[in-house]
């Protein structure tokens, strides 16, 4: 399978802090960092096989600023979006 992401319509490799990595032979994850307003829009995932080409689309509405708090876990620090 090959998947490509867009967002309204142009590539995510032009858009500010868009990633994709594979997540194995039938997934595809599209990582935002730092996230931020300019990212709200129309993502869409599209796929194609032998069998075709099929796509999904989703808006992403980031409404607001973006609060990230840290906290400390004796094993790990980890991250809680709020």
């Amino acid at each position: 399978m090959k998947f490509s992401w867009s967002f309204n319509g142009d590539s995510v490799a032009a858009l500010a802090g868009a990633s994709t990595m594979e997540g194995g032979r039938k997934a595809s994850i599209l990582l935002l960092d730092p996230l931020g307003a300019i990212h709200s829009g129309n993502y869409t995932c599209t796929v194609q096989n032998r069998a075709g080409v099929a796509n999904f689309t989703a808006e992403l509405r980031i409404n607001g600023k973006i609060c990230i708090r840290l906290f400390h876990s004796p094993t790990q620090n980890r991250a809680i979006f709020l």
